[in-house]
């Protein structure tokens, strides 16, 4: 088949006239005593998730007893349904939760609540293990300085993981990851 450069031409003249929707919005203005035009202004924000709040925690010298600190937490959400998903690890092996001397571990237990001052519905977290689809995230400040902390964190250590172990300062540091859900 012969394409004669007529048909070449009508090929690549009615190709290059077509353009995508919404690639070229702006219209230009005209050559009069005054002239406007427009163009259209785009912005793009993505999902944007914080987490804000996070203190050490110095539970002090043991003695007997479990120990147990939470502590209210900010996290602000940019989503419409306000939901995150949370996932915490400690620095023990495979992510454990657990303090140590540098020889001996004592395991922790960590809870997640997704209201903010309360361990009413906590629920106990799995490290590395996405707890997802959490409902309340703070909409108003990425800070929480308008609308209030959005979730509690609770930290617990059993009196018998502390009975016989070593003496020595024990550390640990725990890593919390929010996405939005």
């Amino acid at each position: 088949m012969k394409l004669s450069k007529i048909g070449i031409l009508t090929a690549f003249l009615t190709s290059s006239l077509y353009i995508a929707p919404n690639t070229i919005a702006a219209t230009q203005g005209t050559l009069d005593p005054t002239s406007n035009g427009s163009f259209e202004v785009t912005l793009t924000i993505p999902d944007r998730v914080q987490i804000s709040g996070l203190q050490d925690i110095d539970f002090g010298t043991f003695v007997s007893g479990d120990f147990n600190y939470d502590y209210p937490l900010c996290v602000y959400s940019n989503t419409p349904t306000a939901q995150y998903g949370v996932t915490v690890t400690g620095d023990g092996t495979a992510g454990a939760f657990t303090l140590t001397n540098g020889t001996d571990t004592i395991p922790y237990a960590v809870y997640w609540n997704e209201t903010a001052g309360t361990t009413t519905g906590e629920l106990l977290l799995t490290a590395g293990t996405k707890l997802g689809n959490r409902a309340g995230a703070n909409q108003v400040s990425y800070t929480c300085a308008s609308g209030g902390d959005s979730a509690n964190i609770h930290v617990w250590i059993q009196d018998a993981n502390m009975r016989n172990i070593t003496n020595g300062t024990y550390t640990g540091t725990m890593t919390v990851f929010i996405d939005p859900a």
